[in-house]
């Protein structure tokens, strides 16, 4: 071994808490099951289907980057089951998320809360899922006419 090898080895091994060893066993730091900062409330999606809520808490990488928002549920993260709109957000914003580790729902629960998308499980005759509801609470926000007012109302006001 050169000398420059010798005091690297040196170095690491004065590190508190950490041997040589280890570092050259292990050198990637301890995978996290989940995003600790995407907290999801418990009743986000729930169901007793439970090919669903082992979908839902399976961690995945998360690498969307610059993808517009109706697109981010055909994200590998997130194939595996349908989606259906019903109301379609009016905006389609671009989207970046990169995360090493996220469940399926935490990356749901903040894609419904960032761009206010309502999600609701269907079931099918035999309680299978047949695809995953997604209900824009945007677009009434945006629809005046939602609430009996006309756009030169809305300009008025």
């Amino acid at each position: 071994m050169n000398r420059t090898a010798v005091s690297a080895l040196a170095a690491v091994c004065l590190l508190p808490g950490c041997t040589a060893i280890d570092l050259l066993l292990d050198p990637q730091p301890p995978f996290k099951a989940a995003d600790p900062m995407a907290v999801v409330p418990q009743d986000f999606l729930f169901n007793r289907y439970a090919p669903l809520n082992r979908w839902l808490d399976t961690a995945e990488r998360v690498l969307i980057l610059d993808m517009p928002l109706k697109s981010c549920f055909d994200h590998e993260a997130l194939r595996g089951i349908r989606y259906r709109w019903v109301i379609e957000p009016k905006e389609n914003p671009v989207i970046n998320i990169d995360r090493v580790a996220m469940t399926r729902r935490q990356l749901l629960w903040a894609l419904g809360q960032d761009h206010l998308i309502q999600m609701t499980p269907k079931f099918g005759p035999q309680g299978e899922l047949e695809y995953l509801e997604l209900r824009s609470r945007n677009s009434a926000l945006q629809d005046p006419s939602r609430f009996g007012f006309s756009e030169a109302d809305r300009k008025r006001n």
